[in-house]
């Protein structure tokens, strides 16, 4: 359903936090010297709340944020719901407080 981890960014830098869960993100600039001028984010960052484990889905267990010059952001798409591609979840779950889009 065009919701698995975009193939562009294999390259990114990865940790496994201690509770299994995993965080990884993508520089815009490529070696982190500056932001990109055309929208204002320095990175791309990408949260999966159970590490390796399936689903491995945007909108599911990978959640997408933006760093800014002075920010970590959801990712601004407004986007979320069971046929989208899950980029702007994180953005409905803090609004909402659920992930009701899932039903």
């Amino acid at each position: 359903n065009g919701r698995d981890y975009p193939s562009e960014y294999a390259s990114c830098y990865r940790f496994i936090l201690d509770d299994g869960s995993s965080l990884w993100f993508h520089l815009t600039s490529g070696d982190g010297s500056s932001c990109s001028s055309s929208t204002g984010v320095c990175a791309s960052f990408f949260y999966d709340i159970n590490g390796t484990k399936k689903p491995n889905t945007l909108g599911k267990d990978i959640f997408a944020f933006h760093m800014l010059d002075n920010s970590l952001v959801p990712h601004p798409n407004n986007d979320c719901n069971s046929q989208s591609t899950g980029w702007g979840c994180m953005k409905y779950i803090l609004n909402n407080s659920n992930m009701n889009y899932l039903k």
